[in-house]
C-alpha cells in the first residue's frame, strides 16, 4: 500500500525559520538577469530618509545614513522585469504555502543592491517591518545571490532567531526567505564585488 495517497510536488521534512531556494532559476536565465542588471545604475543608498532635499544639512545626514548601510541600489521597474516578477512570485508563493502560511497581497519594487569591497559594503542589523497605519506591511522578505561565492569575500546575510543565527547560501541564484520583523545585516565585504536583489511581500498589519 502507498505511504501516502498523493504524489507530493515536494518533498517537505519540516517548517524552517529562514528557508533558502536553490537552482529556481537556470544558469541562462540567471546570467541574462544578470547582463539586465549592467545597464542599471545604482546610487548610494540613503536609509530613513525618502526626500533628503528637504534636509537642511544634508551632508550630515548622509554621515549618519553611512553609519548604518554602505551600497549602492536601484528598484527594478515592473514592465521592464516583468518575466523575472512573475517567475519569482511563483516561488514565493510556493514557499510560502509550504513553509510560511502567510496572508500575503503583493510585491513592493524590488531593490537591485551592489556592495563593494573599496568602500567595504555593508547592511548593519535591522528589521525589514516598519510601524505604520497602513493596513499592508512588509510579511516576507527574501534576498536572491546574484554573484557568484568566488567574486567576493565578507558579505555575509546573516538572519537572527534569537540566540540562532542562520547564514544564507550563497550559491549563485539562491533566494532565502525569512519573515521581515526578523532582525538581519549584511556583513563588511572584504574582497571583490557583491550584487543582490532584495524584496519585500505585503501582508496584513499585525
Amino acid at each position: 500500500m502507498a505511504e501516502h495517497s498523493y504524489y507530493p510536488l515536494v518533498n517537505i521534512q519540516d517548517r524552517r525559520v529562514v528557508l533558502s531556494v536553490d537552482d529556481f532559476f537556470d544558469l541562462k536565465e540567471l546570467d541574462y538577469i544578470r547582463s539586465c542588471l549592467n545597464t542599471e545604475k545604482p546610487t548610494a543608498a540613503i536609509v530613513g530618509y525618502t526626500d533628503p532635499k528637504n534636509v537642511k544639512d544634508y551632508e550630515k545626514m548622509v554621515k549618519k545614513a553611512h553609519e548604518r548601510r554602505k551600497s549602492n541600489v536601484c528598484f527594478l521597474d515592473f514592465f521592464e522585469y516583468e518575466f523575472f516578477y512573475k517567475k519569482l512570485c511563483t516561488a514565493i508563493h510556493h514557499v510560502n504555502l509550504t513553509n510560511f502560511n502567510k496572508v500575503l497581497y503583493g510585491i513592493e519594487a524590488l531593490q537591485f543592491a551592489e556592495y563593494d569591497s573599496l568602500y567595504e559594503g555593508f547592511y548593519g542589523v535591522h528589521p525589514d517591518a516598519v510601524n505604520t497605519d497602513n493596513a499592508l506591511t512588509r510579511s516576507l522578505s527574501f534576498s536572491m545571490q546574484m554573484s557568484k561565492p568566488e567574486e567576493y569575500e565578507g558579505g555575509e546575510v546573516l538572519v537572527y532567531d534569537g540566540n540562532t543565527t542562520y547564514t544564507a547560501n550563497k550559491k549563485y541564484g539562491s533566494i532565502t526567505f525569512f519573515d521581515s520583523r526578523m532582525l538581519h545585516e549584511v556583513t563588511p565585504v572584504t574582497s571583490g564585488f557583491r550584487r543582490s536583489i532584495v524584496g519585500w511581500i505585503l501582508g496584513p498589519r499585525v
